[in-house]
């Protein structure tokens, strides 16, 4: 999963719901810490569209987070796009494992959110709960790198990101040479001709944590 806050992925609900299940939230309207799929409109006369364009699934995820830390602050909800790979991922686990977990708690009241215990419980806000399990996943499946807090895996995440900015620095220039060889700006650049940006950006930045633990 993303670096999140780990009270933040406990309040994740499962991809498509959209109807807050955060508890104790009067905001109307609210979609709560939802998943929803991205979608792409492909343009009139591509391949598998229509003359006049169409559009489907990327086969990503979005993120929509509207109970995040700094809500409190300001009430703009928080995006990100999950790398493809992830995202199967996470429906596989929605789709299969996770009815699975559900059938042991045995509670008939419909569960919204995506992680539940291994008893099918989903857990609180107390990160202390989940830190737990993120611990114990690690351990029982026999993780290639020594186990690691979800604290620390925020911390490698920001610092490792850090890092990267400070590398690209001398190099930072080029863009500016490529967007003037085109006849643009560097802005326009990065607006208009860049594809997928936001996507890549994400799996670069789970990759390279994914990096860090191989090492």
């Amino acid at each position: 999963m993303p670096p999140q806050r780990l009270t933040v992925l406990s309040s994740l609900m499962t991809p498509g719901l959209t109807t807050c299940a955060h508890d104790g939230c009067a905001r109307h309207a609210c979609r709560g810490n939802n998943l929803q799929y991205e979608w792409a409109r492909r343009p009139a006369g591509a391949a598998g569209g229509s003359q006049q364009g169409s559009s489907g699934r990327t086969g990503c995820l979005m993120v929509e987070l509207e109970h995040h830390k700094t809500a409190r602050f300001k009430w703009e909800p928080l995006r990100l796009t999950i790398p493809r790979e992830l995202s199967a991922s996470i429906v596989q686990f929605a789709r299969h494992a996770r009815p699975v977990l559900l059938r042991l708690a045995e509670d008939e009241v419909p569960c919204p959110f995506l992680l539940v215990s291994k008893s099918g419980v989903p857990y609180d806000e107390n990160s202390v709960t989940i830190s737990n399990a993120w611990m114990d996943l690690q351990k029982r499946h026999h993780a290639p790198w020594r186990p690691f807090s979800a604290r620390l895996f925020r911390l490698i995440h920001a610092t490792m990101a850090h890092q990267e900015v400070v590398d690209a620095v001398v190099a930072d220039g080029r863009l500016d040479e490529e967007a003037a060889a085109m006849g643009n700006s560097r802005r326009v650049l990065e607006k208009h001709y860049v594809r997928n940006r936001a996507p890549a950006l994400a799996e670069a930045a789970i990759q390279r944590t994914q990096q860090w633990r191989q090492q």
